[in-house]
């Protein structure tokens, strides 16, 4: 069994698509297929579920995975050291979020800055970051966390504040600021499910007694904007994903003035140079977005 295969068979884990892993790894799909084949052989079991487009790991396979990845993280520092330098690197996890534009921004401003630190960057947006982070898969997260932890380290870098987004002609439209629990009837536009946006208003919604009508699945913000002109739908949004002097829509402000924060979230204990320079750039770069 070669390195290279057990690198295929981690990459097929990440994406769980036989093309998406292909593309990435600039084979064709049945080379891949049959490097899997040929670990199944040789280890005589199954490590992936077929029959459909997407593919699942047996329960054999998610164990096995950890000792590919193992594998591959020390054929990997080996080649390095053997090298005679051992490059800084570092992993980065980004879960789609409201300052998309922004964190994308700071990401490459700082790559750019630091060519000499190799940064791969994941974007994913579901409940395992949290769990990557702790079995060392990745470096750090950025990321909406409000838990508390002791194996983690969180750094709070920026918040906006949460709004109601009406049209210019609901009824709501003449006020200020409102409470959740006013608008319980209204019929709500909602992003995927698993963005931070969505959980943040559920979490706010539920606790202003709130069991909302939602219209929509996996909308943006540019989607959701005529509806709420046209329909008379609403929205909860942060404050920067609507133009003060938009011609349609009004901002609410709610009760009790929520935000959503965002923080880099890494584990506890001793860090690596790299790590404490992303840190520092990032604390400079975001105060100008408060």
């Amino acid at each position: 069994m070669r390195v290279e295969q057990l690198r295929h068979f981690v990459i097929l884990s990440e994406e769980l698509n036989y093309l998406a892993a292909a593309e990435r790894l600039y084979i064709s799909q049945p080379s891949l297929s049959k490097s899997i084949q040929a670990i199944e052989r040789e280890l005589g079991v199954q490590l992936v579920n077929r029959g459909t487009r997407h593919v699942s790991l047996t329960d054999t396979g998610l164990t096995f995975l950890e000792h590919a990845k193992r594998i591959c993280r020390e054929y990997e520092q080996a080649m390095e050291e053997l090298r005679g330098k051992k490059a800084a690197h570092m992993v980065v996890e980004v879960m789609p979020l409201t300052f998309q534009e922004e964190i994308a921004d700071m990401l490459a401003d700082f790559s750019q800055d630091h060519s000499e630190i190799h940064m791969r960057i994941l974007e994913k947006e579901n409940q395992e970051t949290v769990a990557r982070l702790k079995r060392g898969e990745i470096d750090l997260a950025i990321m909406r966390y409000e838990g508390e932890d002791e194996q983690l380290r969180v750094i709070p870098m920026f918040s906006n504040r949460i709004i109601l987004a009406v049209g210019r002609n609901h009824p709501l439209a003449g006020r200020n600021a409102v409470s959740l629990a006013e608008v319980g009837e209204e019929t709500f536009l909602a992003f995927n499910k698993g963005s931070e946006m969505y959980k943040k208003s559920m979490e706010l919604l539920s606790a202003n007694g709130v069991s909302p009508e939602l219209q929509g699945s996996e909308v943006r913000v540019n989607t959701m904007k005529p509806f709420i002109e046209k329909k008379r739908m609403v929205a909860i949004l942060t404050d920067n994903m609507i133009d003060d002097d938009d011609p349609g829509i009004r901002k609410l402000a709610i009760a009790g003035d929520p935000k959503l924060t965002i923080s880099i979230v890494l584990r506890r204990g001793k860090s690596r140079p790299e790590l404490e320079q992303f840190l520092d750039f990032a604390q400079q770069y975001f105060p100008k977005l408060e």
